[in-house]
């Protein structure tokens, strides 16, 4: 997960399907994109979609490098709470 920065975030951080952001929190934005249907669209599609480049540029910038590091937040941010709920099943 991005820094914890927010008391939703560490939330978060403990339960997977935590469903609050806090306005402004960097952590909650990547989080709301991770779990957001552009992303899950560009997963299913396996390339990033006009929708989920939109989002990327309106939180991370216009630069394409602060939106590929921001493309590298949301995906870590997805493979833990993918984590996350594996272990909460077992």
């Amino acid at each position: 997960m991005a820094q914890v920065t927010c008391p939703d975030c560490t939330a978060a951080a403990k339960k997977p399907y935590w469903g609050a952001y806090s306005a402004f929190c960097r952590g909650c934005e990547v989080r709301a994109l991770a779990s957001g249907q552009d992303f899950w669209r560009s997963v299913a599609a396996r390339e990033k979609t006009p929708g989920y480049l939109a989002a990327l540029a309106t939180i991370f910038g216009p630069e394409e490098k602060a939106q590929a590091a921001g493309h590298e937040l949301v995906k870590a941010e997805y493979q833990r709470r993918k984590r996350l709920i594996r272990e909460k099943q077992t």
